[in-house]
């Protein structure tokens, strides 16, 4: 089995491959180099018995039962079970390809569906674009460039839409940037189809429901879902002024949480769902559903449980994934900037540890010493759980990666808890998932690329 991860174009071109697993002729080099070099050592081991004193003598004593017939059969079977080894690991990877959609892309942000087979896809300047029919039209759905921050900072833009689940008779749709005019600060507005054409927004329809201040163009979070009980949930970071982590625990404003609102009907804002866990609480945020969050870029909701998945982007150590099941209450601390991940970090007065809520799941940022290149990571980015058709053996389970080391992993929870499973390594700069209305699975690049998971 010599399983393989290829990228190919929607066409079924291949273009590249990004990963590959041991072949055979590596392991029967490994076979022979075992076997030949631990004979020559055997050999050898009596001539050094004068030089090197007791040590050698002694592991001279202990080979001397071993007869090279007998050494022999200890490497065949100790290559014997390396490519048992291998072999179990080669038939758990599926094949999986990269099928790539379309490029050339202006930093795309996001990806998401309006119910049919149309893929919409956010550049950061602030265009919205349509793919239908294996290509990318021509004219936006909607270019609010004007209104977007248009800085250099990756963390600003347009960031994530929302489609309202009423849109095939509301034509209500929901859009979260960083705005122009607000000097930079989270702006939530809602926008209507135009009426003589399906694939272009009206421009001019926009309703601005929520700004939001921000300290800082870090941590701005942005992420837009609506949930399974058709309230519209936001995620925003703690702002990013390292001078006010704190941001996150405090409950007077908005920042470092996600947020649940209720813009149904013809209210000009929105109202506040009666069983938001602060709704009664004066000196809380009624918005607020969960806090204690430092930028939580991604989350999703499993469209088969309702389960709600927060991967909040950790500080110098850890990332994390936060955990909420379907009918949960909210309420949440998730504990940022006291802990990261499970970890203390900052002293914050009169916070009750014991009502932090602890991630379901956390990966640090080495596998090994210092800063290395090849397993360096620093920013988890969300997907989703899978549903689709595509993947058999990632059905259920949560898909999400990472910014800096292009990893990508499935997350599932087992008996003995949350496991999770490295799935490919690309030379991706991941910049975010989306899902389209078959709950296939798609990764946006820095590279300005969408390409979608399949299986080989």
């Amino acid at each position: 089995p010599n399983p393989v991860v290829k990228l190919t174009s929607a066409d079924g071109t291949a273009l590249e491959t990004v990963w590959e697993s041991t072949p055979l002729p590596t392991l029967f080099c490994l076979f022979f180099c075992n076997c030949s070099g631990s004979l020559f050592a055997r050999r050898k081991t009596k001539d050094s018995t004068q030089k090197h004193g007791l040590f050698v003598a002694h592991q001279h004593n202990m080979l001397r039962y071993l007869t090279p017939l007998r050494l022999v059969v200890v490497i065949i079977a100790l290559d014997l079970a390396l490519f048992a080894y291998v072999l179990r690991g080669s038939f758990m990877q599926q094949d999986i390809e990269f099928v790539h959609l379309v490029g050339g892309l202006n930093q795309p942000t996001y990806l998401t569906h309006a119910g049919d087979d149309r893929l919409f896809i956010l550049e950061r300047p602030g265009v919205i674009r349509v793919y239908q029919h294996d290509a990318l039209l021509p004219e936006p759905f909607l270019d609010i460039r004007d209104l977007v921050q248009d800085t250099k900072d990756t963390e600003q833009g347009l960031l994530s839409l929302a489609f309202a689940p009423d849109y095939q008779t509301s034509g209500r749709f929901y859009v979260y940037y960083t705005g122009e005019a607000q000097d930079g600060d989270t702006v939530v507005a809602r926008y209507w189809v135009s009426d003589g054409d399906p694939n272009r927004a009206d421009a001019d329809s926009a309703q601005i429901i929520l700004t939001v201040e921000q300290p800082a163009a870090k941590h701005n979070g942005g992420q837009l879902s609506f949930g399974p009980d058709g309230y519209l949930y936001l995620s925003l970071g703690d702002g990013g002024n390292l001078s006010q982590p704190e941001n996150a625990q405090d409950t007077s404003n908005l920042l470092g949480s996600i947020i649940r609102i209720d813009v149904r009907g013809d209210a000009a804002a929105y109202n506040i769902p009666p069983g938001n866990p602060f709704a009664d609480d004066e000196s809380v945020r009624p918005e607020i559903w969960s806090y204690g969050l430092r930028n939580p870029w991604r989350f999703s909701f499993d469209s088969a449980t309702g389960d709600l998945y927060i991967a909040d982007v950790g500080d110098k150590e850890v990332e994390e994934i936060n955990i909420a099941p379907a009918g949960d209450a909210g309420g949440h601390n998730y504990g940022w900037p006291a802990y990261e991940g499970r970890h203390a970090l900052h002293d914050v007065p009169h916070l009750d540890a014991d009502a932090i809520t602890f991630p379901a799941f956390e990966y640090p940022h080495t596998t090994g010493e210092g800063i290395v290149a090849a397993n360096w990571r620093c920013a988890i980015i969300g997907g989703g759980v899978y549903h689709g058709r595509q993947l058999s053996t990632l059905q259920g389970k949560y898909i999400y990666a990472d910014w800096c080391s292009g990893l990508l992993w499935s997350l599932e929870q087992r008996d003995d808890g949350w496991a999770s499973t490295e799935l490919i390594d690309t030379d991706f700069i991941i910049n975010s998932f989306g899902e389209d209305s078959n709950g296939e699975l798609y990764l946006l690049t820095g590279q300005g690329d969408v390409w979608r998971l399949a299986e080989k």
